[in-house]
């Protein structure tokens, strides 16, 4: 499982889903397990992966092949997308730190827009999200002078 460390509403509006810090969600569905996973270290992603194919066993060979096309969208666009829920599309990208473990880095919206579409969308935000993240969390990491 994923474990939200935080959440952002970006509109007050009220939603069917609510994100809260500590809710659960799974790693093998999500676009945030997935960015997750795909950070980890070989020996670790290879372990992960294997205590899934166990744990979704009848599952597996779909859910295996969903697994991989989100690692190359994440190798080739530096995000993923998903939709394991009705109605709601979400995009995740790895947080890479020296010295720290690898965390993920999610948008989820409520639409039911193809996802190519939201793709185009949503995933420029992620990036540039993470990468003013990045940008602060590297200067908290700097040693003061």
């Amino acid at each position: 499982m994923m474990v939200y460390l935080e959440s952002f509403r970006y509109s007050p509006r009220s939603s069917f889903r609510t994100v809260v810090s500590g809710q659960r969600v799974p790693i093998e569905l999500t676009s945030l397990g997935r960015a997750y996973l795909r950070a980890l270290p070989q020996q670790e992603q290879i372990r992960e992966l294997h205590v899934i194919a166990e744990r979704r066993s009848r599952a597996w060979p779909q859910l295996e092949a969903d697994i991989r096309a989100s690692f190359t969208e994440l190798e080739t666009d530096g995000f993923c997308i998903v939709r394991w829920q009705p109605g709601v599309a979400a995009v995740a990208a790895s947080i890479l730190l020296p010295g720290l473990a690898p965390h993920a880095l999610n948008m989820s919206i409520a639409s039911s827009e193809p996802l190519p579409a939201l793709r185009r969308t949503l995933g420029p935000w992620l990036l540039d999200l993470r990468r003013r993240c990045l940008a602060d969390l590297e200067a908290s990491l700097l040693p003061e002078n």
